[in-house]
């Protein structure tokens, strides 16, 4: 009896691609499942939208005075502040050669210890090290540029 093959398309952060994933049958249903949820949620979303915008205030942005509505408001500033920076880290990565580039998300995406990336490459932990500074150095010039 041949065993089927389930595969799920996923967004991978750390390359920023999507990858196909092969995953287990009830991986995929709940995936599957998911999907439709989405789906669903989204058309309640619009449909509660419309009777939303119908609310005293919400034609003129006035919807800032419904505080039930904000939980808190420094963390919504919070999290586009955290969001712009790591928008402005993955283009400051997208500068980086592919080397360093590598480097970089052995270090700080996969979890490696610069021992094992440099057993893997064959580079002295001296050497990596280095590079390391530098390129964390170049990281913090070009995001210090972007909180200006």
């Amino acid at each position: 009896m041949s065993k089927k093959t389930y595969i799920v398309e996923s967004y991978d952060p750390a390359t920023r691609k999507i990858e196909r994933v092969t995953v287990t049958h009830e991986v995929y249903n709940a995936y599957r499942r998911s999907g439709w949820n989405i789906a669903d949620n989204n058309q309640s979303f619009f449909k509660h939208e419309i009777q939303m915008s119908s609310l005293i205030g919400g034609e003129d942005g006035g919807y800032d005075n419904f505080r039930e509505f904000i939980g808190d408001p420094e963390a919504v500033d919070n999290a586009v502040a955290e969001r712009m920076l790591l928008e402005a880290l993955y283009k400051a990565l997208d500068q980086l050669s592919e080397s360093d580039c590598d480097l970089i998300r052995a270090l700080y995406f996969e979890g490696k210890t610069l021992s094992e990336y440099g057993e893997e490459k064959g580079c002295a932990i001296s050497t990596l090290s280095e590079r390391r500074k530098r390129i964390l150095r170049d990281l913090k010039k070009v995001l210090k540029n972007f909180a200006e």
